[in-house]
């Protein structure tokens, strides 16, 4: 009978991925990561656009006021469009992805030689976070398409 990776990791370091993922969300350094939603194309488009159409309409004045215009709609439509990284791993990813998201950080902390949740508890998270960080920016651009903003 065969084991997955992540069952060897429970019964190794003796705690679940959402109490893993749950203390390393926690981290200072990653609540300040942010997600942006894909959408900067169509809200450049739609700013080229008006300011083309102005430009057509009333000439250089027209170009300005209509990227200008433009502009301040397409900050005011998009303001809510970036999502907190805990967010996202927590209520946005599936059970599987937040599974696989646990493997790689488990890598990650038994290199480091963090076995339990008691040493997870204690180690600087400053220093955890540095490699940690890249962890879930690489986990969330190539498992669940998104761009992160730092």
């Amino acid at each position: 009978m065969g084991f997955t990776a992540l069952q060897v990791a429970k019964f190794t370091m003796g705690f679940s991925t959402h109490e893993l993922l749950k203390e390393v969300l926690q981290y200072p350094a990653v609540q300040d990561m942010k997600v942006t939603v894909n959408s900067c194309g169509k809200y450049s488009m739609i700013v080229g656009g008006s300011a083309f159409l102005g430009g057509v309409i009333a000439g250089p004045l027209g170009l300005a006021l209509g990227g200008i215009a433009s502009s301040i709609i397409s900050a005011a439509v998009g303001h809510n469009e970036f999502k907190s990284v805990p967010y996202i791993i927590l209520y946005e990813a599936t059970p599987e992805q937040r599974e696989k998201l646990a493997i790689l950080i488990i890598k990650y902390l038994t290199s480091r030689n963090i076995w339990t949740l008691g040493d997870l508890l204690y180690f600087n998270k400053e220093e955890l976070a540095v490699g940690i960080i890249p962890i879930i920016t690489t986990f969330l651009t190539k498992y669940m398409h998104y761009s992160v903003a730092n």
